[in-house]
């Protein structure tokens, strides 16, 4: 069993807390079958719930008819949570934990205990990231607002059809394309800390281009600001007072044309700028004598801090993805071209306190005063790829084929970054390396319907064969010039197969053994000596058997799906004396069960539940030549999560339609490093949120709706990412209540 394993303080068993969950999804269930059984006479009108479309399988099906664990939020599901981002997604998504890092413009992504919290260019994500089927290669600017229509969460290793960094699985954003005719929608939020968020979309009618065929657009524009929670108290920096300030536009053109009945090109454009303060750390431990001891162990949030700096963070991308599809009958023949430029500034006084000391910086050899953790840096990202796609079908058989085409220029600089030891001795962390990478692979899957047991078996084989290359060049290390270089290729071959068997029209089970791969990792903040000893390769074997299913005409829909991983060769990131470094665990397995319901017992009334549940065990951990297995941990693996909501609409004559949402989302304990002398495992945590909307509001032409929201209301006290620098341990908490407007006006 896993560290995560172990009594309540009440003296309840983790054992019997999931035996409750597990009741606790048996009485919804039992409780919507009494309450459909009621409502068969709703009347005509109530049509249960609604199809989700997705295309987790590279073509467009239903939900239900996908044998793959997917989690999809749909425009209606988005608007009800509030989703600022595809990052609040993270606590309704078994097993699923996204989180920002440090600062406002990264992400740390993990599925089923699986991911890096790591945003240097030179790691790779765990778990891919798609916007429009465009692979985001970098989890630094990955923190976005787009025009969005829905988003699914594959869980799972997804090597075979979405490729390389998805041991975990994969995030799809899918954003909103245009209609073909004239319509705008103006969005305005408010609320506390001075959030501000206001969102303009038009809709163009369709051209007529004659003999070229019609072309639709779409723009969208994003305006997001914010003040922060916390307070600065030292006036001898100067700067702003309020840290986490935040100032985004964010801008999207999109295009659609159709050449022909059976050619479209559709092309994007989005451009994102975010200006602000760092969202700031807190010191939550030290080592004694460090003389901070008044700043550590904090475990509960704090709002006011005597910084000895303060951070900005500038942020820039330009993404362009064009895709076009040839219909050749039942053959569709797709392009899919995406380019993206990333460049982030960041300053940060990592450690939250005015701590200064006297040092030496080794470029220069000259004294400085600075503070106990600062750093300084630039990261800048260009990325190009290419994909070519044939799906079709003939008789029972359905293929996906493709092609893929990857190539990556990254730079990181990092100036001054001091370190303080016990010993009072400092470290210039300063480092500044280049990395090119290059991916290339081939794809394909089948699906055959065999004519046995009347239609209702569908076996599925598919394969990816990868081909990596990567270059890196060290030109700084600790300030001091270098010329370190290193080269290395993988390769991998991926397989998976899925059986897939309809109990009924309404109940689908399989059973999955699907393969994941991750390149090499280059030790970029190491010396020489061990520079070019890069990380091996990781792959993930997964077994997975679940049903989809749906009940009572469509009123009640669950989904549950268990599974067991084998991990070879783990890629790990434990900081080691201030900085992280890319080692190898051996064998890792990893186990869990995931239920997603949700019901419509009768019309007004929507309940849902999600639960996941997550353990392993590590096998072999040896780390500088000791085995550490007994003490290492996999990072960001609540044993136990769950959310739950409940909503009720009813129309109010001609005032509109009322919607009330409540939602809960709870997280157990997790530890937020793989290897750490010090416990950097963050408390278990409840949230809770809600929502009240008055829509579909008549004034002619528009249509207006307003909702009163109101997120963590019970001023909860969490902590959603950690780092253990060695002779101290920072952390990062989530926001304190907060409570707004929000107004929509359509045409």
């Amino acid at each position: 069993m896993g560290p995560g394993a172990r009594p309540l303080a009440s003296g309840i068993s983790m054992t019997g807390l999931a035996a409750a969950g597990m009741a606790a999804v048996a009485l919804t269930v039992a409780s919507a079958t009494a309450l459909a059984r009621e409502a068969t006479s709703t009347g005509p009108g109530f049509e249960g719930l609604e199809e989700i479309v997705v295309t987790a399988q590279r073509r467009e099906e239903s939900l239900q008819q996908t044998p793959i664990a997917v989690s999809a939020f749909t425009t209606s599901t988005l608007e009800a949570i509030g989703a600022r981002d595809f990052m609040a997604i993270s606590g309704y998504t078994p097993n699923v934990n996204l989180s920002p890092v440090s600062g406002q413009n990264g992400s740390v992504l993990y599925i089923r205990g699986i991911g890096s919290g790591d945003p240097s260019t030179a790691m790779d994500p765990k778990v891919g990231l798609y916007v429009d089927g465009v692979y985001v290669a970098r989890n630094t600017g990955s923190v976005f607002e787009l025009d969005l229509e829905r988003i699914e969460v594959l869980r799972g290793p997804q090597g075979t059809l979405w490729g390389k960094n998805t041991t975990g699985g994969s995030i799809n954003v899918i954003t909103a394309r245009p209609r073909g005719e004239f319509g705008f929608t103006q969005d305005l939020g408010v609320g506390e800390h001075g959030h501000l968020r206001a969102r303009s979309v038009l809709d163009l009618p369709s051209a007529d281009l004659e003999s070229l065929g019609t072309l639709s657009t779409r723009l969208s524009y994003i305006k997001t600001q914010s003040d922060g929670w916390a307070r600065r108290t030292n006036a001898e920096v100067p700067g702003p007072r309020r840290l986490g300030e935040l100032d985004s536009d964010s801008f999207r053109f999109a295009a659609d044309w159709r050449a022909t009945e059976n050619l479209n090109v559709q092309y994007a454009f989005d451009h994102i700028q975010r200006d602000g303060t760092a969202r700031q750390d807190q010191l939550i431990g030290a080592v004694p004598g460090l003389g901070v001891s008044a700043y550590a162990s904090r475990r509960d949030r704090v709002e006011r801090f005597e910084l000895d700096d303060v951070g900005d963070d500038e942020l820039d991308v330009d993404g362009h993805s064009l895709i076009a599809s040839w219909q050749l009958g039942e053959l569709t023949l797709k392009s899919i071209t995406g380019y993206r430029d990333t460049g982030l500034f960041y300053d940060a006084d990592l450690d939250g306190t005015p701590t200064q000391y006297p040092a030496t910086l080794l470029s220069t050899l000259q004294p400085y005063t600075g503070g106990l953790y600062n750093v300084v840096g630039e990261r800048t990202h260009e990325q190009f790829s290419q994909e070519f796609q044939a799906i079709g079908s003939s008789g029972r058989l359905d293929y996906v084929l493709g092609l893929y085409y990857f190539d990556e220029d990254g730079m990181e600089s990092t100036v001054g970054a001091l370190y303080y030891y016990t010993y009072r001795l400092f470290t210039d962390m300063s480092k500044t390396f280049t990395i090119e990478n290059q991916s290339r692979a081939a794809y394909g899957q089948l699906a055959w319907t065999p004519p046995v047991l009347d239609d209702r078996l569908r076996l599925i084989l598919g394969a990816r064969y990868t081909d990596d290359d990567k270059d890196v060049h060290k030109t700084n290390h600790q300030g001091r010039p270098a010329d370190m270089r290193g080269e290395e290729s993988w390769s991998k071959f991926s397989p998976a197969a899925t059986a897939e068997f309809a109990v009924s029209e309404d109940v689908n089970v399989y059973l999955r053994i699907a393969q994941g791969y991750n390149a090499g990792v280059f030790n970029v903040r190491s010396p020489a000596a061990s520079f070019n000893q890069p990380a091996d390769e990781e792959t993930l074997t997964s077994y997975e058997l679940g049903m989809k299913s749906e009940w009572w005409e469509r009123r009640l829909r669950l989904n549950v799906a268990t599974f067991f991983s084998q991990y070879e060769d783990m890629q790990q990131f434990p900081y080691v004396a201030g900085q992280s470094i890319a080692v190898n665990v051996g064998d890792t397995d990893l186990w869990g069960a995931e239920i997603e319901a949700i019901a419509r017992p009768i019309e007004p009334l929507t309940l849902g539940l999600s639960c996941g549940w997550l353990d392993y065990e590590i096998n072999e951990f040896a780390y500088g030549g000791i085995d550490v297995a007994g003490q290492a941990r996999v990072a960001m693996t609540p044993e136990y999560n769950a959310s739950a909501f409940i909503e009720y609409a009813v129309p109010l004559a001609d005032l509109g339609r009322l919607t009330l949402r409540l939602d809960g989302i709870y997280k157990d304990e997790a530890s937020f490093d793989s290897l750490s002398w010090r416990d950097t495992t963050a408390d278990d945590y409840a949230l809770l949120n809600a929502r009240i909307t008055l829509s579909e509001i008549s004034f002619d032409p528009a249509n207006v709706s307003v909702s009163l929201w109101g997120r963590n209301l019970t001023d909860e006290d969490y902590q959603i990412f950690a780092v253990d620098f060695g002779d101290f341990e920072t952390g990062t908490f989530g926001d304190p209540r907060t409570i707004g407007v929000d107004v929509r006006v359509s045409f």
